[in-house]
């Protein structure tokens, strides 16, 4: 007994292997190392955002149109969030 839907999974992940090999500029390929060494090293991390729904978009849900928050994480294993509506 064949089935014809694994045939075609299988054709697709033959296909995806041979693909070519994508090239990374060096210096984005740097930037992108000495950014990842920087957040690995950081014993602290902050983010602030700021987030507007749209009127009506929670009906029934009580759900601020906009709301501020930071998030930070301190490790190696500490998180605190606060949101806050404006």
């Amino acid at each position: 007994m064949t089935y014809p839907s694994c045939k075609i999974v299988i054709l697709a992940l033959s296909s995806c292997a041979t693909l070519p090999e994508e090239k990374v500029d060096p210096q984005a390929a740097a930037v992108l190392d000495a950014m990842s060494s920087k957040l690995a090293d950081a014993k602290t991390l902050r983010v602030t955002a700021r987030r507007t729904a749209s009127p009506g978009f929670h009906v029934g849900l009580p759900v601020g149109e906009k709301v501020n928050g930071v998030i930070v994480v301190r490790r190696p294993n500490q998180l605190t969030a606060r949101m806050e509506r404006v």
